[in-house]
């Protein structure tokens, strides 16, 4: 037994010792990269590369000094080294070193502004990130993903992997990723035109910032803020927001060009020329925002033919701009990425395969939505003809309870349905005239006309014209005062003045619930009141109308209660 103990500490020791200074400073480095990044640095440049004689430690100090570099902010525009990393780890079963080594591949990429190139290898670890169910590394890569369909105005994609990258910085549980990744999700918002979400999220980032005394995080939120106030044109908050930012100790120079740009739509003109005449000498200052500064400038200097000049500028800002997202060809490079996958991963075909039955059965489901929405849509349709036809009744009805002269036997021709109950008149009885049954009278006809020619032949031509009658009709009585005045006056001539003591006995009642009282009066139904209130898709408000009038009624002590009561039956 001692034997065996004593040999298992002689491997030990022989391992030991056959590690080597470089590897054991390797280990060290990658142990404190994501905690001080700086000492870790400091030690790899401390390391020999001819002393890593393994294909393996080679590969992990290619990795390794490259993150270091991009964890101290020191740009990488050569991926020679970062190319041995992913070549090696691309044999091997280690998928988190592939990972790491193929985001910072994309890193130096995007770095040399070939997002193409980066997009594809990001792709590439955001699912190896998937694979190892790693939450933090799927929101990292997405939100790099992200950062290129931004830089390439691609909003949709920039949207999705925005709120990807933030979900899972959540899960991860990272508080000061959470809070960059909830800016970018603000900023997916501003491009995609939702400037008031954008607004709302950046409170959120703001208070974050003040937390956790987070200047950087600060200073992106205001300006976020303020180009979305300016986009909505709320000129006077946009520049309450440039201001803080350009009378802070870590304004750059887009902050005081957007500072300049706010003076000048705030009237604050000659603050707006200081701030120009400053910048103009500033190299730091982009082509864009020093074009778009001195359209302003020359603007209000009446100088048009420079601001010609300016405008022409930004018109090939612009045009750069969309040849340079062009040349970037993302949508190749996902179909190459997609091609990739394909090759190196048959599992991937299937969840193509998968996807696309996806996609047929959601089309499906969209084709079944559209033709239930349609369908419902018809009988709406019907529902409502049967409505017009039914006012048309009523019409018919009130016309025919007022005593007049008989028709003339063209009249009767032109309206079958009626002719019997026009005929039927009493001469002897008050011939008085009242307008609006005369128009009542000449809407009936065309209304009753059009509903039969509407059963006959159900078409959408016939469905117009019957809606276009209803829509006149309702205008030249709902819409008209001197019409309701009228139907008023045979509303007080057939129930003993209703209407004027309705008006005196509730004197502050909704001019709502006097229409409906009008109208049950002359004995419109609930469908037809709520056509002429306009109300034809809320006929519940029509009946809570009647319900409360009802109510006031019964509660009432006066003399015409039982009048009112009798009215509304």
């Amino acid at each position: 037994m001692d034997k065996f103990i004593f040999s298992i500490l002689l491997i030990l020791l022989v391992s030991c010792s056959s590690t080597s200074p470089a590897n054991r400073a390797l280990d060290t480095a990658e142990t404190i990269m994501d905690q001080h990044p700086d000492s870790a640095l400091s030690i790899l440049n401390r390391i020999d590369p001819s002393e890593l004689v393994s294909d393996k430690s080679r590969a992990l100090y290619s990795l390794l000094i490259t993150q270091a570099l991009d964890k101290n902010y020191i740009d990488v525009n050569s991926d020679s080294t970062i190319n041995t990393a992913v070549s090696y780890f691309e044999k091997t079963s280690d998928k988190r070193h592939l990972m790491l080594s193929l985001y910072y591949q994309s890193t130096i990429h995007y770095n040399c502004k070939d997002f193409s190139e980066s997009l594809i290898t990001l792709f590439r670890c955001y699912d190896l990130a998937n694979e190892l169910d790693d939450k933090f590394w799927i929101a990292v890569s997405a939100r790099k993903i992200s950062d290129i369909y931004h830089e390439n105005h691609c909003v949709t994609e920039e949207s999705e992997f925005a709120k990807i990258a933030l979900n899972n910085f959540r899960l991860a549980g990272n508080p000061s990723f959470i809070n960059y990744a909830l800016h970018d999700v603000a900023r997916a918002y501003h491009c995609n035109g939702d400037y008031n979400m954008a607004i709302t999220i950046t409170d959120e980032v703001l208070d974050s910032a003040k937390v956790h005394n987070d200047t950087s995080l600060k200073m992106k939120a205001l300006e976020l803020r303020g180009l979305s106030y300016f986009s909505l044109d709320k000129y006077d908050k946009a520049y309450d927001c440039f201001q803080s930012l350009y009378t802070s100790p870590c304004a750059s120079t887009s902050d005081s060009a957007y500072y300049g740009i706010m003076s000048f739509y705030t009237g604050k003109t000659r603050q707006a020329i200081d701030i120009v005449n400053q910048l103009n000498s500033s190299p730091q200052l982009s082509t864009p925002l020093r074009h778009f500064l001195n359209y302003l400038f020359y603007t209000v200097t009446d100088s048009t033919h420079k601001a010609l000049e300016m405008m022409k500028g930004i018109s090939s800002d612009s045009d750069s701009a969309l040849r340079d997202v062009c040349h970037q060809n993302l949508l190749g490079s996902v179909m190459e990425y997609h091609q990739y996958k394909s090759a190196v991963n048959q599992a991937n075909l299937k969840a193509s395969r998968a996807q696309t039955v996806t996609i047929i059965v959601i089309t499906t489901l969209i084709i079944a939505i559209l033709i239930s929405v349609g369908r419902k849509r018809i009988m709406r349709q019907k529902a409502l003809i049967d409505e017009y036809i039914s006012m048309s009744y009523e019409m018919k009805k009130l016309i025919e309870e007022h005593p007049k002269p008989s028709p003339s036997q063209d009249e009767i021709a032109e309206l079958p349905l009626t002719s019997k109950a026009i005929e039927q008149t009493d001469a002897q009885s008050d011939n008085r005239s009242h307008p609006s049954l005369k128009l009542l009278e000449a809407h009936f006809k065309e209304l009753n006309l059009l509903c039969k020619n509407f059963n006959r032949e159900n078409t959408p031509d016939a469905r117009k014209k019957v809606n276009d009658c209803v829509t006149r009709i309702i205008d030249s009585i709902a819409a008209d005062t001197q019409r309701i005045k009228e139907l008023e006056n045979y509303a007080n001539y057939r129930h003993d003045n209703i209407m004027v003591k309705l008006r005196s006995d509730f004197p502050k009642l909704n001019e709502d619930y006097y229409l409906t009282f009008l109208f049950s009066c002359l004995g419109f139904s609930v469908p037809t009141i709520s056509l002429l209130l306009k109300k034809e898709n809320q006929k519940t408000t029509v009946y809570n109308y009647r319900k409360r009038l009802k109510q006031k009624f019964r509660e009432f002590n006066g003399e015409n209660k039982d009048s009112y009561l009798e009215a509304m039956s």
